[in-house]
């Protein structure tokens, strides 16, 4: 048996308590996420949660409200004096992990700071832990969103993935 280890960065998703509903993983330049939309104790069918803004890609967990707003001030260049007013103090409500494109770096997304991931995987949302587990174990990134999807009730439907090895 051969242990990794895997070095967390605070703050991250086991220092907060987050309502973050979905299941969102990166791992060797692959980005997964799950598609099903659920709201407390109702699912609303499924979408993409996965989006290209400019040199990142965004995928946000939790509530769906902050999605255009994270969106543009990514495509804006992400400056960290020019965080919009609804992403501060609003890290219990949603989570979002970025990439970018060109390094293949992750960054967890923290009340208006990009916090970078030296991990050698990640996840966020509600069934980070089964995910985490699941990558730990070797999964992939899309195993480890399909891992979650079984025993997390707002994780689920079509698992998208974005590979970064294939768009360079």
């Amino acid at each position: 048996m051969t242990l990794t280890t895997v070095s967390i960065i605070s703050p991250h998703p086991f220092t907060r308590r987050r309502r973050t509903i979905t299941t969102i993983c990166y791992r060797d330049g692959v980005l997964a996420a799950d598609t099903l939309i659920a709201y407390n104790t109702y699912t609303n069918g499924h979408r993409d949660k996965i989006a290209e803004c400019g040199n990142y890609l965004v995928a946000l967990a939790g509530a769906v409200c902050y999605r255009r707003i994270l969106e543009k001030w990514v495509k804006d260049g992400c400056h960290s004096d020019e965080v919009p007013a609804d992403l501060l103090n609003n890290t219990s409500e949603f989570s979002a992990l970025l990439v970018d494109r060109v390094s293949g770096r992750a960054y967890e997304f923290d009340d208006g700071h990009l916090v970078p991931i030296y991990a050698d995987y990640t996840a966020i949302g509600s069934g980070t832990m089964l995910a985490l587990g699941a990558l730990a174990a070797g999964a992939t990134a899309e195993e480890a969103v399909e891992a979650a999807s079984l025993h997390d009730k707002n994780t689920g439907g079509p698992v998208t993935t974005y590979d970064l090895n294939l768009t360079k």
